[in-house]
């Protein structure tokens, strides 16, 4: 219904589609000077597609890198769309950041990861602009973050040196201020001083920490809910209770660690409780 709404406004989609192949459908988009092409890929949550259902394009690297091969053998410019990243982290986790270098390494030109709801870092690896969150578009105010706020990409493509120049407009948006509004004045002042700071971090090492420092504040949640069979307000914070979290993941924590971090024993672990959630 979405794409369908879109093409009766003449607004040109991808990303998504009533099955996996329509979904990883790249989109073409042919300039003077130069033909564009925009491969697009979620994260796996609830939305991606499957051979016979609607949604995202799933986020796997090798179906990625082998679209990108294919663009670049065509001498297409290839624009990353990922969603991708953690809701109200400013910074990449670290295996986005190093698989956002191996896309750049393959021939993307421009990458941007949007799922954050905040305003991301972003830098330049080697030729290629990596923006790893634009922030809420959309929504506003139910993140806790400044409503509405965050920032658009304008990309040329520069053909003396081959690749994109990308400007950043940052913006806030929401009903009250009547759509979207470019950040001006102290605003735009507080939100480029803070995007220099985020930058600086990521550029630096010290993001590492950062995430370090949000991954504790998280860990009461993620544990309550991989690890507890029910869910009912508060369970977060009966987390943070040392022993009560040291009862839960019990005297085999390094066991539970080696199933979620094997690449074939979290493939087996995912396909068992999906085939249990579909018995249900």
């Amino acid at each position: 219904q979405l794409k369908d709404a879109l093409r009766e406004v003449e607004v040109d989609s991808t990303g998504a589609g009533s099955n996996i192949k329509e979904a990883q459908k790249d989109y073409i988009k042919a300039f003077p000077e130069v033909e564009v092409c925009i491969i697009s890929a979620c994260e796996h949550e609830f939305s991606h597609a499957a051979y016979q259902e609607c949604g995202a394009a799933p986020y796997d690297l090798i179906s990625i890198y082998e679209r990108i091969k294919v663009a670049k053998q065509q001498n297409k410019k290839v624009i990353l769309s990922l969603h991708a990243g953690y809701e109200l982290f400013e910074y990449p986790t670290p295996t986005l950041r190093r698989e956002c270098h191996f896309f750049a390494d393959a021939g993307a030109d421009l990458i941007v990861c949007h799922h954050s709801h905040v305003a991301g870092a972003y830098e330049k690896f080697k030729n290629t602009n990596i923006y790893y969150g634009l922030g809420d578009l959309i929504f506003e105010g139910h993140h806790g973050n400044k409503p509405g706020e965050g920032y658009g990409v304008i990309a040329e493509w520069n053909t003396k040196l081959e690749m994109f120049d990308c400007s950043m407009v940052p913006y806030r948006q929401s009903p009250d201020l009547g759509g979207v509004q470019l950040l001006c004045d102290n605003a735009l002042e507080d939100f480029l001083s803070r995007q220099a700071l985020h930058n600086s971090r990521l550029i630096n090492g010290d993001w590492i920490k950062q995430w370090d420092n949000f991954v504790e504040i998280l860990k009461p949640s993620l544990f309550a809910r991989i690890f507890l069979p029910i869910k009912f307000p508060g369970i977060a914070r009966l987390m943070k209770v040392p022993l009560l979290r040291k009862l839960i993941l019990g005297t085999n924590s390094m066991d539970k660690l080696n199933l979620l971090r094997c690449e074939s024993l979290r493939a087996a672990l995912i396909r068992s409780i999906e085939s249990e959630h579909n018995n249900d």
